[in-house]
């Protein structure tokens, strides 16, 4: 059976239609659909190493969860895989180097999980960085899914410590290949440190409010990354000269002169990828049309090369023809949603450093923005976190708060 190899990206606007005399404000929604499932023993390598907390604050039911959670992921693995164990608190240990899986490895690697147990602090970076290495050792980005599982439950005091620098670190590692997704348990770590991760990073970020659902969640990432049909998905667009772009959402992105690169990660099937832009194109007494122009490629199984490409045109009018004009409702409705989320992450950030006030205006400035295209109920909910922030929130409000914002503008609204 032939794998049926549709890889397609669409690009469109809540109107095409831009003003002569003034610059003009669009939105522009762009969606990558990746090829259907293949068969089962047809999927991609896997090259993964599971880097888990071992710190104090996970004695007990927690590593005993986690355990359960990556000796069911090494079941699951086939002879074709790589996987590494790494455990830290503040020294790091590879308990099992990268090596390929078969019945040997799984028995032995299954018992290394076995003895695992707690220890003092909390040397986040230096566990992640030891799982990279053990992934980047066999890495091969064209033939295998290269991705590190970061699980922790507390905040990373020794070693780098700084979001923005282990965010960079995970910028790079994704650049060269290895992509990392992260975890976190209960209400003691950095939710913005390990969103930034997985989103520079290229891979998912989850919220773990029960420890009992680890073993669940763990096994969600294992399934879409062995539903992943398009690797190392890009997306390169040519924007019209004098044209100021927003990227929402957090995704990694680079801007050279009127070139803007997204980098989309894996993408697994049956999950088609949105990614929201505010452009502001420039007025024109010349010409008639801009043109944005948006080419995808990425990787996909066995090797095949994906790609497409397609464009949109923006048409000049006069102002009273532009006001006229009937924008796209469902598409305002996305992008109202997601950029909803994605100032709901800035203002969580300001909340968290005792910035309140502010955290609340922005929520109320972006709510006013957004609110003709939101429901009452939703308006409501946002009224709610807005003055739950100028009071203080609680840090599992925090954490849910952000996971949610996180789900919605990244489209990952099933994974509840």
């Amino acid at each position: 059976m032939l794998i049926f190899q549709m890889f397609h990206v669409t690009v469109q606007s809540e109107s095409n239609l831009i003003a002569r005399q003034t610059p003009t404000q669009r939105v522009l929604e762009l969606r990558v659909r990746p090829p259907e499932n293949q068969k089962a023993n047809q999927r991609t390598p896997l090259n993964i190493a599971m880097v888990l907390d071992r710190s104090g604050s996970m004695h007990g039911f927690k590593l005993e969860y986690v355990k359960q959670a990556a000796q069911h992921v090494i079941q699951l693995l086939a002879d074709q895989d790589r996987a590494a164990l790494v455990t830290f608190d503040d020294e790091v240990t590879v308990n099992f180097p990268t090596a390929q899986i078969n019945r040997h490895a799984r028995s032995e690697i299954t018992e290394r999980i076995s003895g695992i147990h707690t220890g003092n602090s909390t040397n986040l970076s230096g566990g992640w960085m030891e799982g990279c290495e053990q992934v980047a050792r066999n890495a091969e980005s064209r033939r295998q899914i290269n991705r590190v599982l970061l699980l922790t439950d507390g905040l990373a005091n020794v070693g780098i410590t700084e979001p923005d620098s282990l965010g960079n670190h995970a910028r790079e590692l994704a650049q060269r290949g290895v992509s990392t997704s992260t975890f976190g348990v209960g209400v003691g770590f950095n939710e913005h440190l390990l969103e930034a991760m997985a989103n520079q990073g290229s891979g998912n970020f989850y919220y773990i409010a029960n420890p009992s659902e680890i073993p669940s969640i763990f096994l969600r990432e294992f399934n879409e990354l062995a539903a992943v049909t398009a690797r190392g998905v890009q997306v390169n667009l040519t924007l019209p000269e004098h044209t100021s772009v927003e990227v929402l959402g957090g995704w990694r992105h680079t801007l050279e002169g009127n070139h803007l690169q997204l980098s989309l990660g894996d993408l697994a099937a049956g999950r088609d990828q949105e990614v929201y832009l505010k452009l502001l194109l420039p007025p024109s007494d010349a010409g008639d049309v801009l043109e944005v122009k948006a080419y995808a490629f990425g990787t996909g199984v066995n090797d095949a090369d994906l790609s497409d490409e397609t464009h949109i045109q923006f048409r000049y009018a006069d102002a009273a023809e532009v006001a006229a004009a009937q924008p796209r409702e469902d598409v305002l409705e996305r992008f109202a949603k997601v950029q909803m989320s994605d100032r709901t992450t800035s203002a969580l950030k300001l909340e968290r450093s005792g910035q309140r006030d502010q955290a609340r205006k922005l929520i109320i400035q972006s709510l006013e923005e957004n609110r003709p295209h939101i429901s009452a109920d939703q308006a409501k909910e946002y009224e709610d976190m807005a003055d739950r922030m100028q009071h203080g929130m609680l840090e599992e409000d925090r954490k849910t708060s952000q996971f949610n914002a996180y789900r919605s503008k990244r489209s990952r609204d099933d994974t509840n």
